[in-house]
């Protein structure tokens, strides 16, 4: 049966997931098809791991998979061997198992230094850009399509929608079970600070309704106190600083976050 082959680098055994991108993504996606947007199990020599899921970056073209229990226990070049197994199994060998393996159809090596580098150019792109566009009142949308591509570089679907009705950016997390989605509206302010009156409570309840949105989120330099706190959390609606949103790009970048742990942060917001 065909199976991708993976080096292990450092990383991804210290944080327990390993990554597959560039050149070797189309690959992939073609022979995981089946296995994408749902739970499935992991079988290794280890034991069978339950409900693991592929996170998938489609604006990076880029696969995460997390498995931190058989992956921290593996050394930095090891060569394992990943394959379909069941419609709702996946396998994972080391090459020493590897006997029942045809050869591979691909070879995932070290990630590029020029991957890195492209990543990295586009979060300081982004995070310049929302620096600026949270203070300008006048061109609001130029806000909204930051917040878009902020929330692209965590690895959601991103949608820039706007208009009057409807939500500014919706964001998708296509993680099977576990899909969510979340209603993101972009506030800005020359003085810095969002006070009650700018957040139209029950038109981001009337958004959610016709989004069929999980969470509800408002981003903006910073927020007003008192009534504008009671207020979000009698109407569910989390509050997120750009500054905040910033520091989550900035470590997303470093180690990034799995979409389950994002919708754990707009739940505990």
């Amino acid at each position: 049966m065909a199976a991708i082959k993976h080096k292990m680098q450092e990383w991804e055994i210290k944080y327990g997931q390993i990554i597959i991108n560039a050149k070797d993504y189309d690959s992939t996606i073609r022979l995981f098809e089946n296995y994408l947007n749902r739970n499935f199990d992991i079988e290794t020599s280890d034991g069978v791991f339950k409900n693991k899921h592929f996170l998938h970056y489609r604006n990076r073209k880029s696969l995460r998979l997390a498995c931190k229990p058989f992956f921290k226990k593996l050394r930095v070049g090891e060569i394992i061997y990943i394959q379909p197994f069941r419609k709702d199994k996946i396998k994972i060998l080391k090459e020493k198992e590897n006997r029942n393996i045809e050869v591979p159809i691909m070879s995932i090596e070290t990630i590029s230094n020029t991957n890195e580098s492209a990543s990295l150019t586009e979060i300081k792109t982004i995070v310049k850009r929302l620096k600026v566009s949270q203070f300008k009142s006048e061109s609001y949308t130029q806000f909204e399509e930051d917040i878009k591509e902020a929330f692209n570089f965590l690895g959601f679907e991103a949608e820039l929608i706007g208009g009057s009705g409807d939500t500014d950016v919706l964001l998708v997390a296509n993680i099977g079970k576990e899909s969510f989605k979340v209603n993101v509206d972009g506030k800005t302010s020359r003085s810095g600070k969002i006070i009650d009156r700018q957040i139209d409570w029950w038109s981001l309840r009337d958004h959610r309704d016709k989004r069929k949105a999980d969470f509800v989120v408002v981003v903006g330099p910073d927020f007003a106190g008192g009534n504008l706190e009671k207020r979000a959390k009698e109407h569910d609606v989390s509050l997120l600083k750009t500054d905040g949103l910033i520091k989550l790009l900035e470590a997303h970048s470093k180690f990034p976050f799995t979409l389950i742990e994002l919708k754990d942060l707009f739940a505990g917001s």
